[in-house]
């Protein structure tokens, strides 16, 4: 969860955090599930 807490991490992947879920074509999981 390190990535999601600074705002502009999430900003250079292209991953902006959004309500709906149009976008989200990719789910990147990095780290220990």
């Amino acid at each position: 969860m390190a990535a999601a807490a600074p705002r502009h991490d999430l900003d250079r992947f292209g991953a902006i955090p959004r309500a709906t879920p149009r976008q989200s074509d990719v789910m990147i999981v990095a780290g220990t599930v």
